[in-house]
C-alpha cells in the first residue's frame, strides 16, 4: 500500500531555495530539477524504508533519499501510512537541523 507524503514547511521552503537559486541562471533548468527532485521521492510512497538511514541520527525511521547533491531527509509514520519530508539538503552543507 502506497504511503501518503507529507511536505513539511521546513522542506518546502528548503526546495523552493534550491529552485529559486537555480532560476537565476536557469529558470528552465531550475523547475526541471525541481519537479525531478518531486518525481524521485515519490519511490518513498511506494517503498518508504528502502531510503538508509540518516547516519547522523540513527534512527529506524529516520531515512534519506539521495538526488545528487541534495539529500531528501524523511521520517516514516508506518502505523499512519505517512511519510513526512522533513529537510532538502546540500550535501555540502554540512549536517541539517532535523526537528
Amino acid at each position: 500500500m502506497d504511503y501518503q507524503v507529507v511536505w513539511t514547511e521546513s522542506a518546502q521552503e528548503d526546495l523552493k531555495q534550491i529552485v529559486n537559486f537555480i532560476a537565476t541562471d536557469d529558470p528552465v533548468a531550475a523547475e526541471r530539477f525541481g519537479l525531478g527532485l518531486v518525481d524521485h521521492f515519490e519511490q518513498a510512497s511506494l517503498q518508504p524504508w528502502s531510503g538508509r538511514k540518516v547516519p547522523e541520527a540513527n534512527i529506524e525511521e529516520l531515512r534519506e533519499l539521495i538526488y545528487s547533491p541534495y539529500r531528501i531527509i524523511y521520517e516514516i509514520m508506518d502505523g499512519q501510512k505517512l511519510v513526512y519530508v522533513i529537510r532538502v539538503w546540500h550535501a555540502a552543507r554540512g549536517e541539517p537541523k532535523i526537528d
